[in-house]
């Protein structure tokens, strides 16, 4: 019997009642059939009969390999309240070698059935590029072979790209027109990012008894829609009312619709789709995906400028992407000069999405160097690009200094990782540590897929040994340690995953020979997924503060989690505590590296978050805090705390009901300013400060502040 594939999402049943569904499946008696998750069932009522249509993904390959097909059936009663029986039943496999799954099927009034589904390469698929996922139906005519979709597949899209992630096709639904022979199926494919297209078909066989299909309305008119859009009011033609620019999530364009009424009737009465390309020195925004406009000052002339930039984080180019037009007329009466694509972007990190960091001496002179994975850097109608970033340390042992040297270091860019597919793998995490006892640090890798890869150290070049590591598979999206977990002077590995648990591998081998055949799921009760839907993320970091350790997780929301009662209770549940770490925000799907890089004795964080971007922390008693204050009293706390202006130019005010020491650090973690807060409000003059970054500190709260 066929195997139901778990990697697909499905529709639940919602048929005509609970009662006729579990009466439905008792008559059928079929083995199995009660736990599997249908497909959008239909049902419909002809002349002669009542029928329902309905399918699920099975597994149809025989062999060790999965290869997604759509088994579906017809099922019959001859009147309302009659028994239903099969009437027929199939199992359809898409040509080529493909995965076909995510169907929905419908009639037309000729009692003919279509059936629009998702299909791509499968596991013997030569070059998976020849068949990315994309949109195909087929369909059988009434009076066919019973069981058989006798139709040929005919394609409606086919994607550029693969899919970015785990998640797919929610949506599709095939819906049969008023005419009664016209098939519209909305469905997804890549092209650039996520687009919706609809197909039209129709199901027109030249005679009664035909076998296949020879004339079919191939789809026509395909179009991308979505609700998702971005708005901006705005007087451009100073007239005393205000114009609209419009951006929307399926177009790289923008357009400007002229108010040709008021502000209290208004009527748009022209569209300019190349805004703002004007006459004198301005061109047409161009963003990869949903750009979305902001109008204000960043020329500090007084008068408002236009600021273009994407509003999706997932699927936007990585180092041009927010552009800068600079107006010369007035803030009612715009004249946009186009400036520059990479506005804020060129004096910032930017490693693609999300960025995970961790220290390396890679160079051996005693300074430690940073080297940061990443989800990928964007590429135009292509999946995303992995790699490792080198951040060199060029300081000193007291003053840290990080220059980036390499975006693809070790070309892991291009090692095959993903074994299935043959292809590099995506969501790189990197770990180091000695694992085969020769004296320098060995690499080991996450990535999206929930595995683990081990590359051996020869000399500073790192060389692919084990991948898939000891068949370690914790899910999706791995993000490993290796840490001496137990003590015992083999390093372990503890690893995040995406459902925002922790898992614990014990080496079971030696100092030159690592084992791990035991994987610990839930360890220590750990879990950061606060909305329950394996959206957590977890990152952790177990740590040696003077012979204890503690565990800090990095999760989805930004939120770092800290716990403390894991020596000699690493079977039993981790307490959670509330400290400095836990009040710390700096993006979404965080993840981060803890060292002592400036010789402080405490540990400093290097901290990645979704955007691919990267800050650093600096603390005073980060582990060794003894006021820590436990989570169930965390409510309690006054943790009110604001700063404004920020940015800021002459002075800034702090807002708090808390009062105590005030202290501004650079990033090198150097107080520059310090003072007592001991009212409500208090006003600092920073017009000596140089323009930069700096980390505000009162009380253990801590936020950045941007003089400029």
């Amino acid at each position: 019997m066929s195997k139901v594939l778990p990697i697909f999402h499905y529709f639940q049943f919602r048929g005509r009642a609970l009662a006729s569904r579990v009466a439905l499946f008792n008559s059928l008696g079929k083995d199995g059939w009660t736990d599997k998750r249908i497909s959008l069932p239909r049902f419909k009522k002809f002349p002669n009969y009542n029928a329902a249509i309905f399918n699920f993904v099975v597994d149809i390959d025989a062999g060790s390999d999965e290869l997604a097909g759509i088994r579906w059936f017809e099922i019959r009663q001859d009147g309302d309240n009659m028994p239903w029986t099969v009437y027929q039943e199939g199992t359809y496999t898409s040509p080529d070698g493909k995965h076909a799954w995510m169907a929905s099927m419908n009639w037309d009034s000729n009692g003919n059935i279509a059936m629009g589904y998702s299909a791509m390469a499968g596991p013997t698929t030569s070059d998976p590029t020849d068949f990315r996922v994309g949109s195909y139906y087929t369909g059988r005519f009434d009076g066919d072979e019973l069981g058989v979709m006798t139709a040929i597949e005919e394609v409606i899209a086919v994607s550029t790209a693969n899919v970015p992630n785990t998640r797919y096709c929610d949506y599709n639904k095939l819906e049969l027109d008023t005419d009664g022979t016209t098939f519209w199926f909305i469905d997804e494919y890549i092209n650039g990012s996520r687009k919706g297209v609809v197909g039209v078909f129709q199901l027109a066989p030249p005679q009664a008894d035909d076998i296949g299909v020879s004339s079919i309305t191939n789809p026509n008119n395909a179009k991308t829609k979505h609700a998702g859009s971005t708005l901006l009011a705005i007087d451009i033609d100073n007239d005393n009312d205000k114009d609209l620019v419009l951006g929307d999530v399926s177009y790289n364009n923008l357009n400007l619709l002229i108010n040709g009424g008021d502000n209290q009737n208004a009527v748009m009465t022209s569209v300019d789709s190349v805004f703002p390309q004007n006459n004198s020195n301005s061109i047409a925004a161009n963003m990869h995906v949903y750009p979305a406009t902001y109008y204000l000052d960043v020329t500090n002339d007084g008068i408002k400028d236009l600021i273009v930039t994407t509003n999706s984080q997932n699927n936007s180019e990585n180092f041009e992407s927010c552009w800068l037009y600079e107006n010369v007329g007035q803030t009612n009466n715009p004249d946009f000069n186009f400036v520059q694509t990479n506005f804020l972007q060129s004096d910032m990190i930017d490693l693609g999405k999300s960025a995970f960091p961790s220290f390396y001496d890679y160079n051996n002179d005693s300074l430690l160097d940073l080297v940061v994975g990443n989800y990928g850097y964007h590429v135009a109608n292509n999946d995303p690009i992995s790699s490792l970033a080198l951040f060199e340390n060029t300081g000193t042992k007291d003053i840290p200094k990080y220059e980036l040297i390499d975006r693809d270091w070790q070309g892991i860019s291009t090692v095959n990782l993903n074994l299935n597919l043959n292809i590099p793998a995506l969501n790189i995490s990197p770990t180091f540590g000695d694992l085969d006892s020769d004296g320098d640090k060995d690499m080991l890798l996450g990535d999206s897929d929930g595995k683990l890869h081990f590359f051996t150290n020869q000399a500073g070049n790192f060389t692919i040994t084990a991948p898939n590591y000891f068949s370690i598979d914790v899910g999706y999206f791995s993000q490993p340690q290796l840490v001496d977990v137990d003590r015992d002077g083999l390093l372990d590995i503890i690893i995040g995953e995406q459902d925002g648990s922790v898992n614990y591998c014990p080496n079971s081998g030696t100092a030159s020979i690592a084992a791990f055949d035991t994987i610990i799921k839930n360890w220590g009760g750990i879990d950061v997924d606060t909305n329950y839907i394996s959206t957590g993320y977890s990152s952790p970091k177990l740590i040696d503060s003077n012979g204890v350790y503690q565990l800090f997780v990095g999760s989805y929301t930004g939120t770092i989690y800290q716990f403390t009662n894991i020596d000699g209770n690493l079977n039993g549940q981790f307490s959670p505590i509330y400290s400095t770490a836990t009040n710390l925000w700096d993006g979404g799907k965080c993840a981060f590296a803890l060292a002592d890089i400036n010789n402080d004795n405490q540990p400093e964080m290097i901290l990645g978050n979704l955007s691919g971007g990267i800050a650093f922390f600096i603390s005073d008693s980060l582990l060794n805090d003894t006021t820590i204050i436990p989570v169930n009293t965390l409510n309690n706390k006054q943790t009110n705390f604001s700063v404004f202006p920020n940015p800021a130019s002459n002075k800034i005010t702090i807002e708090s009901n808390e009062t105590g020491i005030i202290k501004i650090k650079n990033l090198l973690g150097k107080t520059i300013y310090k003072a007592r807060k001991s009212n409500y409000l208090l006003e600092i003059n920073t017009s000596q400060f140089a323009n930069g970054i700096y980390i505000l500190q009162l009380n253990g709260m801590s936020t950045k502040l941007l003089i400029q």
